[in-house]
């Protein structure tokens, strides 16, 4: 199946972030009994079930992209935004005030031109045979 190769590149993106996720899942389900005990602004089950929940939805983005099924670039193109999006309900809700405003410029522009790239991959048609 000829695919891009910035639909491969994004492929091995989707894939390292569910691989990251995962191994955030995995730490959090390692250090649950750590975070029972401290006064968070958040649920502990929150610290486990959010990276969880992204390791299952970019792999099977991923996979479904790499696979050419139908739906999967309408699916990257919602879930990548909201991706996003959630990161920053995170950061401007729970993070401590004023560490993090000192980032929101370069994190603003790296979901910029993040946001960008994955239009610009989802764009790209598949390349045709020769007739």
């Amino acid at each position: 199946m000829p695919r891009p190769f910035s639909v491969t590149v994004l492929c091995a993106a989707l894939a390292g972030l569910a691989l990251y996720n995962g191994l955030g899942a995995a730490a959090a389900w390692d250090q649950r009994s750590f975070w029972a005990g401290l006064p968070l602004t958040v649920a502990p089950g929150y610290l486990l079930a959010r990276p969880a929940l992204w390791a299952v939805a970019f792999t099977g983005l991923a996979a479904g992209l790499w696979r050419q099924w139908p739906g999967a670039r309408l699916a990257v193109a919602a879930a990548w935004p909201v991706y996003l999006a959630w990161g920053w309900v995170e950061l401007l809700a729970w993070s401590p005030a004023g560490a993090s405003a000192l980032n929101w410029g370069w994190l603003l522009g790296a979901d910029v031109l993040s946001l960008a790239g994955v239009a610009y991959a989802l764009s790209r048609r598949p390349p045709q045979p020769a007739a």
